[in-house]
């Protein structure tokens, strides 16, 4: 996996660009994109997906960028998944 280039596009999800409700649907877009292609690569179950997209976020990344169904799990993994 191309890390860098995830990480570029998941940038979109960062609070200076992801401030209109089109932009926030823009980045939620983005965000179910690279979760899908990584899952269909790597045939991994949801979490794992969870655990690998979380650190490319940006670090002031806008949560409303996220699928309403997936913000307590990747909130949950930015808060805890890097203390274990």
């Amino acid at each position: 996996m191309n890390s860098v280039m995830i990480k570029d596009a998941l940038h979109n999800l960062s609070q200076s660009i992801c401030e209109t409700n089109k932009q926030i649907e823009y980045g939620k877009g983005i965000l179910v994109g690279v979760m899908a292609g990584y899952l269909a690569v790597t045939d991994n179950p949801f979490h794992k997906g969870v655990e690998f997209i979380t650190p490319l976020l940006p670090k002031d990344v806008n949560i409303e960028c996220f699928p309403e169904s997936w913000a307590e799990l990747i909130v949950g993994e930015i808060n805890y998944g890097h203390k274990k």
